[in-house]
């Protein structure tokens, strides 16, 4: 029995922009209503929407069933305390908030077993195929099967410490936070404004010219192809604005 492969760093070998979509409902048949719409990778919220480890467990499993990739967003930038997310079997581990390049190093470390970083190492899980058709050294040293380190970049300073967290080769999947990136600059709710605007464009720049893989949000086919032009690897479908618009407009052309 193989290592359970990482869909993710599998899809990102094909030359094509991977479509996602928000886990609004914490239920796998929703994961897999999403597969079937053509949907390449699923992201689970920890953060905002409270997704327990249980949780996370099903919508992976509904992930892998169907040929998703997946990733996790945990609720702070200290994921010792949710290493637990790590064993599900997703793909890539989000924190929030990274801020610096010692918070980047600090991350690939809580991911990788020693002597690469700091994991605590439990061989029986279910990301290590519960312990069974491999040795434990062959599952502790499998770097491509590892799971992803992934960061939000949402502060202001962070766009500016970004060049010295890409130098630090531990951050594998970035995503740009513009709600919180507005709060940082004292403008919450002004995701538009020009100089938000030019923060999150300097740090998509910065992403694109280091060859970095990063994500981004579109609630439109259009937005979606100027975030590929820009370079994103990833887009994040609004899916919660998507389903609801269309039918709140059934809803109304029905009445």
């Amino acid at each position: 029995m193989k290592l359970r492969p990482n869909r993710m760093r599998d899809l990102l070998r094909e030359d094509r922009p991977l479509i996602g979509g928000h886990a609004i409902f914490s239920d796998p048949a929703y994961v897999e209503f999403l597969a079937y719409c053509g949907f390449d990778w699923i992201f689970i919220d920890g953060e905002h929407l409270g997704t327990s480890v249980q949780g996370c467990y099903d919508l992976v499993r509904a992930a892998d069933a169907v040929g998703m990739a997946s990733v996790v967003r945990v609720s702070t930038k200290n994921v010792h305390s949710h290493i637990a997310f790590a064993e599900t079997g997703v793909n890539a581990l989000m924190i929030p908030h990274l801020i610096t390049a010692e918070d980047a190093v600090d991350l690939k470390a809580s991911l990788r077993f020693p002597p690469m970083g700091k994991r605590g190492i439990a061989g029986n899980t279910r990301t290590s195929n519960y312990g069974l058709g491999h040795t434990a050294r062959e599952y502790l040293e499998d770097v491509d099967t590892a799971i992803m380190a992934a960061a939000m970049i949402e502060e202001e300073s962070a766009v500016h410490n970004l060049p010295a967290i890409i130098a630090t080769g531990d951050v594998e999947l970035y995503s740009i936070g513009t709600s919180d990136l507005a709060g940082s600059m004292g403008l919450s709710g002004q995701t538009t404004h020009p100089r938000v605007t030019e923060a999150y464009e300097l740090a998509v720049k910065t992403l694109a010219d280091a060859k970095q893989i990063f994500s981004a949000p579109a609630a439109t086919p259009e937005a979606a192809q100027k975030a590929i032009a820009a370079g994103a690897r990833l887009i994040l479908a609004s899916t919660p604005q998507i389903i609801g618009n269309r039918l709140t407009e059934f809803a109304a052309a029905c009445r």
